[in-house]
């Protein structure tokens, strides 16, 4: 158990047992984390140490799965230090036998800087004076800025987790060829600007480019990035040439 302890100790990560909430093992990480020792954590309920919001969760996930169900296994809360400052984390929980007593392994990770970048990311959309979109490699819209709805009029409870084929500025034929893009750019191929036509919601017709990127996210997930700028205005003069 000694070699096991130091090996747990050396990790990044906060590593912790409980059964019924109660903490029976927890790593020095973890201990460092919250600014206990590790002699102060033994014996605490993880309320103790979780953000009042999150109590309900913990407790219910902690009963369910020491009971033998089915739950989720990584999820995120936020933990109170000793101090009472706050910082976000990822759970990854897994249950097992400890001392005769069915208990949850915990693995904490601390995701302050993880979330910070989000942020920064968040902002940089948000203020961008185009229309950027992001989609998951399943084609659903995962985020998009404010300049995508002054662009096509929609909100962005509106767009945000349809799918590509749902869009309502999309005709069919642009549908069928942003599929097809699609399937080329989760292959890994770049391709250049793609001009499309759209409709807005106030039933103008009008034109587009995008510029479609495979990137990774914060939260480390390869997601697609694309840049629309509005070019209706130059394709109409080039169209009275």
């Amino acid at each position: 158990m000694a070699e096991e302890n130091a090996i747990l100790n050396s990790v990044s990560d906060g590593v912790t047992i409980n059964s019924q909430g109660i903490i029976s093992y927890a790593n020095e990480t973890l201990a460092k984390m919250l600014g206990y020792s590790v002699s102060e954590l033994l014996g605490m309920h993880v309320n103790d140490v979780t953000a009042p919001e999150y109590h309900e969760l913990v407790l219910e996930l902690t009963k369910s799965r020491q009971q033998g169900k089915d739950v989720v296994s990584i999820y995120e809360t936020e933990l109170v230090r000793k101090d009472g400052s706050r910082f976000p984390v990822e759970f990854n929980v897994t249950r097992m036998d400890y001392k005769g007593k069915s208990s949850s392994l915990t693995i904490v990770r601390d995701i302050s800087l993880r979330k910070e970048a989000e942020q920064r990311f968040d902002n940089i959309l948000e203020l961008a004076p185009v229309a950027i979109m992001t989609y998951t490699l399943s084609g659903h819209i995962s985020s998009c800025n404010q300049a995508t709805s002054d662009m096509t009029g929609y909100s962005n409870e509106e767009l945000v987790g349809k799918h590509i084929t749902q869009l309502p500025f999309f005709n069919v034929e642009t549908v069928k060829m942003v599929l097809r893009l699609l399937a080329v750019i989760i292959k890994g191929q770049d391709i250049g600007p793609v001009d499309f036509p759209y409709t807005s919601k106030a039933g103008e017709n009008k034109h587009a480019r995008a510029y479609p990127k495979i990137i990774k996210s914060p939260s480390g997930t390869r997601e697609i990035l694309v840049v629309i700028e509005d070019t209706t205005e130059s394709t109409n003069l080039l169209n009275t040439l």
